[in-house]
């Protein structure tokens, strides 16, 4: 059977493949479909969302943006990155970008979530929890805690935008102190400086890696030049 072998990571070429190669093949794609199910990443910035699609601006050095965030796949310097700038400068796009490279490259588990989203999530399994009693994955909120915190690599997108209740940050706090502990690689973005994020937190988030992304949103550069 034709197939496409890797020649050296990242290149490939044509050629005939063996049946353990075949079998080998097929088995790393399921991998991939799973980890992508369980990843919470949106489907469709799997295109959308990569290092070759980020537009920085070069007067703002965000060409060593993007190739200290390549590096962090590889060998990070500390296993926290954090992504500051305000909206509209790609501090999303990169986030992900690193998310998708990390399942493709080394097949294993990255987990994507807006803050707010995971917050939700937890006060909805909590809710339903203490209300019904019912169990499972669906409405186990010690169980998405879980994963949420031994996940090799997580991406907590836009902290600083959820209500900053004295739960919320102590759920946080707790999540971000057991990934600081076990040196499991964690990416934020953040709107926000650190002296206005949660002291704990952003205590942990400046022993690692701050990137600081500046400039005018895309967003609203893009509205301006289809007017």
């Amino acid at each position: 059977m034709v197939g496409w072998k890797m020649v050296i990571p990242g290149l490939y070429e044509a050629g005939e493949l063996s049946e353990a190669e075949v079998a080998e093949q097929q088995n790393r794609l399921k991998r991939l479909v799973m980890l992508v199910e369980l990843s919470n990443l949106p489907p469709a910035t799997r295109e959308t969302h990569r290092f070759s699609s980020w537009v920085g601006r070069s007067d703002q050095g965000d060409g060593k943006v993007r190739e200290v965030c390549q590096e962090y796949l590889l060998k990070p310097k500390h296993h926290f990155l954090t992504l500051i700038g305000p909206p509209g400068t790609g501090k999303t796009h990169l986030a992900i970008a690193i998310a998708w490279e990390w399942l493709e490259t080394e097949l294993s588990q990255s987990l994507y979530y807006q803050v707010e989203e995971l917050l939700d999530e937890l006060r909805r399994r909590y809710r339903r929890w203490s209300t019904d009693g019912q169990e499972g994955w669906g409405s186990d909120p010690y169980g998405l805690l879980d994963f949420t915190k031994r996940a090799p690599l997580l991406i907590l997108d836009d902290l600083g935008a959820e209500k900053g209740t004295e739960w919320a940050v102590a759920k946080l706090d707790a999540l971000i102190d057991y990934r600081y502990i076990h040196g499991l690689r964690t990416v934020v973005t953040t709107n926000l400086s650190a002296d206005r994020l949660p002291e704990r937190i952003a205590d942990r988030l400046q022993e690692g890696t701050v990137l600081s992304l500046k400039g005018e949103s895309y967003r609203k550069k893009k509205g301006r030049r289809s007017n």
